[in-house]
């Protein structure tokens, strides 16, 4: 038995020799004779065939060649109660020490035998506790340091996210190599104070291809001292490492991978302690896999594969490298028709064709709904444009059933090589989703590689940049509203009360900018109907403001509604609600909506009109004359405004056939009991035509020119209040 405390016999020592007047010797030995941490072989002068059980913590006298007199108390030490004496020897004392003295002896050497007991279990146990306090003191500091990781590996790529927490680890592991094997997704990962371990790489390889460890550490972690899974283990073992073994999960609870504790083999054996790091580091582990990965087809996710996408893009290796991109043609059918489950099946569907096909080097992402993005090393564009018609084609043989329906699968693919000049992630992806787009306007079913000096492209691209920026800016709400006044042509420069509300986009410098430049962006990225709602809330908002302060509540606004909107059972019940809930009255609303939004879906242009009127709202058919057939469908639709196209006004100074058409119009909007609006009044000259023909209202730079609605209402109550 090692010597695990100080005994402090001494201390004992003064009161033998006080009581005998003799010098005392007082020692611990085993079974063997051997004095505890003493290597020396000492003769206690007993046999070693004695019943040890009885003569616990009971002395007797022994003999001794030397004429000293000896006592020795038997007790029992440690958790495996091994025997020992405790052994007290009086010099020179056999001739004059007395019976009483020596009876006296023994009893008191009975008790210091219970006390070393006593003081050894009681130490053993506060060395424990302590032992245990300060491994707790350090799962906390562990803990506490990987879940900052944790915190940050939203900055980190996958990778320098498990080297952060596998050399974080070592600070406060006793191991001689901690290692991550995600063979799946060929990551081998160690970190190890000793570089000059023995067959490291090839215990790792061999652990990465047992399945038997990946099973057995499916749901708690394991403990191996050798490599009990090998024919033979009674020889030297294949795997010369003690191990412990925690799993790292997928999303769908599969065993994605693990997490290895090795140390050498003369190493002690790993404590309870060793085993809850190792499911720490685990667990860590497993929440930053996940985190980088699709829930439902367990890709990469986008910011992940646009980490790995912008690394590659500032790569300097002069090698070539591509970006496809692709969607599902009609996947929304899908979920529509069958729902969300089935689509997420075809999703994982998809995944597997994938991986079937270009195997896991390959970096593959789905980057959100429908979309999947892939990454081709050392492949130049040329190439990567026959690998996706390869999987366009591969993506047609997939024949998706459900409900005893057969569903065909294509997709839209954009090819990109990845110039120098696009320096982040977003510009390479960008340009691949402007390629798709393309063949998905031609037909969809298709495969084209960017082309940046293509016009057509360069055209899309704009649009995208926009539409991303309008997303944004409802963000940061950078949108405002302008009014331009709609003034009765009986008084066209007199206080207007009526505004059409235009939008405009602050740019950061303050600049405006006009709504032509990304109205096509979000009309093409059926963005309209976000734009619509804030601009309705917004104008409520104002009302309301200029209601609450008592200024004025005489002014009325004509708000435009895409087509796109029209359309949108959701946006109809948007509006209604939040017109009703402004405390605005609806009469003080005029709708505007074109005359092709509305020929192009003549129902849902009624549904919406009705309903809206039924509250109170009114309606203006915007650019009128612009269509085809405008008086065939008209009399079907009950608005209470017509507002000319602006193609009729702007010449009808100088051109008779636009003034014939604009009193034509204007004679038949009278008969069916409608008012109208000119458009594009931008002279005095156009105002006398107009209102020599006898059109109601006219609108444009020569009556008013567009300002924020705020201060354009606020300063017309200010001019009525003086």
């Amino acid at each position: 038995m090692d010597k695990l405390i100080d005994f402090d016999l001494d201390r004992y020592v003064s009161l033998f020799e006080h009581l005998t007047g003799q010098e005392c010797k007082l020692g611990l030995f085993d079974q063997k004779g051997n004095e505890l941490g003493e290597s020396v072989e000492v003769e206690i002068g007993v046999s070693r065939e004695i019943d040890w059980d009885s003569l616990c913590y009971k002395a007797q006298k022994m003999q001794s060649e030397k004429g000293e007199v000896v006592w020795a108390a038997a007790l029992f030490l440690g958790a495996e109660d091994q025997p020992f004496w405790l052994k007290l020897t009086l010099t020179e004392a056999s001739k004059t020490l007395t019976t009483t003295i020596e009876e006296l002896l023994k009893p008191i050497l009975v008790d210091i035998a219970h006390y070393i007991a006593v003081d050894y279990t009681n130490h053993t146990s506060i060395s424990g506790l302590s032992n245990e306090l300060a491994s707790r003191y350090e799962e906390i500091n562990m803990v506490y340091g990987l879940d900052d990781i944790w915190v940050n590996s939203h900055q980190y790529d996958e990778i320098k996210s498990y080297n952060e927490l596998l050399n974080m680890s070592m600070e406060f592991l006793s191991v001689d190599l901690v290692a991550l094997l995600i063979p799946g997704e060929d990551i081998r990962l160690r970190h190890s104070l000793d570089e000059d371990l023995p067959e490291v790489e090839e215990t790792l390889e061999r652990l990465s291809k047992n399945p038997v460890i990946f099973h057995e550490s499916a749901h708690k972690s394991i403990v191996v001292n050798r490599d009990s899974y090998s024919e033979n283990t009674h020889h030297e073992p294949l795997i010369p490492y003690k191990l412990i073994v925690s799993s790292v999960m997928n999303i769908d609870n599969s065993i994605a991978g693990i997490v290895v504790f090795a140390n050498k083999m003369d190493r002690e054996h790993y404590t309870n302690t060793d085993r809850r790091l190792c499911e720490l580091l685990a667990r860590e582990t497993t929440k930053i896999f996940q985190s980088k990965r699709d829930p439902i087809t367990g890709l990469l996710n986008r910011s992940s594969f646009e980490s790995k996408l912008d690394e590659l893009a500032t790569r300097d290796d002069g090698a070539y490298h591509s970006l496809i991109y692709f969607d599902l043609d009609r996947f929304q059918v899908i979920n529509d028709t069958w729902g969300h489950s089935e689509g997420d099946r075809l999703l994982r569907q998809v995944t597997a064709l994938l991986r079937s096909k270009l195997g896991k080097d390959i970096t593959l992402s789905r980057l959100g709904g429908d979309e999947f993005g892939i990454l081709l090393e050392d492949t130049s564009g040329q190439v990567a444009e026959g690998i996706a018609e390869g999987l366009r084609r591969a993506l047609q043989e997939i024949s998706f059933i459900s409900n005893d329906q057969i569903f065909e699968i294509s997709g839209s693919f954009g090819v990109v090589e990845i110039d120098p000049d696009m320096e982040v992630a977003i510009d390479v992806l960008s340009a691949a989703i402007v390629a798709s787009s393309i063949v998905k306007e031609r037909g969809k079913n298709g495969v084209k590689i960017y082309q940046p000096t293509d016009t057509e492209m360069a055209e899309h691209r704009d649009q995208m940049y926009w539409a991303s920026r309008i997303k944004n800016s409802l963000k940061e709400d950078l949108f405002e509203i302008f009014g331009q006044a709609i003034t009765p042509l009986s008084d066209p420069y007199g206080e207007a009360s009526h505004y059409e509300i235009l939008v405009r986009l602050r740019e950061e410098n303050g600049d405006m900018v006009a709504p032509g430049r990304f109205i096509p962006a979000a009309e093409r990225y059926n963005l309209m109907p976000l734009i619509d709602r804030w601009v309705l809330a917004e104008t409520l908002s104002v009302l309301s403001d200029v209601k609450e302060s008592h200024l004025t509540d005489d002014i009325s606004v004509s708000v435009n509604i895409s087509g796109q909107s029209l359309t949108d059972e959701g946006f109809l019940k948007y509006v209604v609600s939040t017109i009703l809930d402004s405390e605005i009255e609806p009469e003080r609303i005029c709708l505007e909506i074109t005359e092709t939004s509305a020929v192009s879906d003549l129902a849902s242009a009624l549904k919406f009109i009705e309903t809206l009127k039924n509250i109170g709202c009114r309606f203006a058919l915007d650019d009128f004359g612009s269509g085809m057939s405008s008086f065939g469908y008209l009399k079907n639709l009950p608005v209470d405004y017509l507002k000319l196209d602006g193609i009729f006004i702007q010449n009808i100074v100088d051109d008779t056939v636009d003034r014939i058409m604009v009193n034509s119009i204007h004679h038949i909007a009278q008969a069916m009991g409608l008012k109208t609006i000119a458009e594009f009044v931008e002279n005095d000259a156009i105002v006398d035509v107009v209102s020599e023909i006898g059109i109601d209202y006219a609108q444009g730079y020569g009556i008013d020119k567009p300002s924020p609605f705020m201060e354009k209402i606020t300063g017309k109550t200010q001019v009525l209040m003086a």
